[in-house]
């Protein structure tokens, strides 16, 4: 009676046993399960560390009150529709020199895109 490595990477005691094997397999399998979820947690704790809920433009605000689409937005700075909605959703935030191609196309001052900053320490 000796050990052999199964195809699945369980540990078997000889190859007639398949009910140890299975039982190993499974315990392999749980195993992975719980690897994932944990890791699964490790990222949804990095979210809440990274808070998606600050908004550092106003792109989405504006496109509202110009009655403009990300599809159109899109197209005036050369810029694929789920890159604008990123954008606008602030998951994302355009490099500044898009920032103002975004402002000429809206005809706003580039400042209206952005969300002024409160937590700033005030001089004097």
């Amino acid at each position: 009676m000796g050990l052999f490595l199964c195809h699945n990477y369980g540990v078997c005691v000889d190859k007639e046993n398949k009910k140890f094997r299975k039982k190993k397999y499974l315990a392999v399998k749980r195993n992975i399960f719980r690897l994932t979820h944990l890791i699964s947690a490790k990222i949804l704790d990095f979210l809440h560390f990274y808070d998606m809920s600050v908004r550092y433009n106003r792109i989405r605000i504006v496109l509202a009150e110009k009655e403009k689409t990300n599809q159109w937005l899109a197209e005036q700075v050369g810029r694929s529709k789920g890159t604008v909605s990123k954008w606008c959703s602030n998951q994302m935030q355009p490099p500044l020199d898009i920032l103002f191609q975004i402002a000429d196309a809206l005809e706003v001052d580039v400042c209206e895109l952005l969300t002024k900053n409160e937590k700033s320490p005030k001089k004097g």
